[in-house]
């Protein structure tokens, strides 16, 4: 079966689903009942000279996701962080704050933060930047971890690659609310 490309490099494109399946990249990302799945492909160049049996640069530049189609699945051009998203949906919960506080972010920030979260599922939460801000008792540690352009989101680590967002906050809040705990502690105990 060929699959046809639509946009970016390959727009128009019809490739055999086999042939992706030995020379790209291809991922696929759970969330509830569906399944996304994504092929990452090399630059045209360099996919002409792997189907010749030549080396290439083995990273893939160009991300397309498969979606159905009435006439056959396509695979349509993604932007870069279209897989980190759909991780990000697949593996990380979130409490309504952290809902609240992604939805006011600029879009960049919010790439951003997306960005950090999903790259703390594949490392063990002790390795995780940032500071522990509390243990649970079932030993989980909530982390406080720095995220680009100023923020830090609260992060609690579950069982195997998943993560609990509790909540974004700008440096300058966090600076202020911890002046503030400081202060009200200071008072209580003189």
């Amino acid at each position: 079966m060929e699959l046809r490309f639509v946009g970016g490099p390959y727009d128009g494109r019809e490739i055999e689903a086999e042939l992706l399946g030995t020379h790209a990249s291809i991922q696929s990302v759970e969330s509830g009942s569906r399944v996304r799945q994504f092929v990452l492909m090399p630059s045209p160049d360099d996919w002409a000279r792997q189907l010749r049996g030549e080396a290439t640069d083995p990273s893939p530049a160009h991300l397309y996701e498969r979606v159905a189609a009435p006439d056959g699945p396509r695979l349509v051009y993604g932007t870069p962080d279209a897989l980190d998203q759909a991780r990000f949906e697949s593996s990380v919960t979130l409490r309504p704050r952290a809902r609240t506080a992604l939805s006011t972010l600029e879009p960049e920030t919010r790439e951003a933060a997306v960005r950090t979260v999903v790259g703390l599922l594949d490392t063990p939460p002790d390795d995780w930047p940032g500071q522990v801000v509390k243990r649970d008792q079932g030993g989980w540690a909530l982390r406080m971890v720095p995220i680009p352009g100023g923020f830090w989101a609260f992060i609690l680590p579950q069982p195997v690659g998943r993560a609990e967002l509790l909540d974004i906050l700008r440096d300058d809040t966090l600076r202020l609310f911890l002046a503030q705990y400081q202060t009200a502690g200071a008072g209580r105990a003189g």
